[in-house]
């Protein structure tokens, strides 16, 4: 949500409404986010992480989708509600069938 509304300046009723969520559990989470970017994320930067197989891709297509501005693929990773190597594998599938990839494999 965080994402949605300060990067891609969505308003907030659009992302009530992709997410699922009530205009106020919106502005709620976006309130706490803030907060948290400014208390907590900044001090762990320099730390490193260990994450689990599924944490690294959901954290890879997440850098991905805001490198592409793939907006619908950052509300699904968001809403968690299809496992982050399931969605790695559509994307890497989606790719393999542009016009383009396709002429290359031609």
């Amino acid at each position: 949500m965080f994402l949605l509304a300060d990067v891609y300046k969505w308003p907030l009723k659009d992302i009530a409404q992709a997410c699922q969520q009530s205009l106020g559990s919106v502005k709620a989470t976006l309130f706490r986010a803030r907060q948290n970017v400014s208390k907590h994320v900044r001090e762990h930067l320099e730390k490193d992480w260990q994450l689990a197989d599924e944490q690294a891709l959901h954290v890879q297509l997440l850098v991905k989708a805001l490198a592409e501005e793939n907006t619908a693929l950052i509300v699904q990773l968001v809403n968690e509600t299809v496992p982050a190597s399931i969605l790695h594998g559509k994307h890497i599938q989606m790719k393999m069938n542009t016009p383009a990839s396709q002429a290359l494999a031609a």
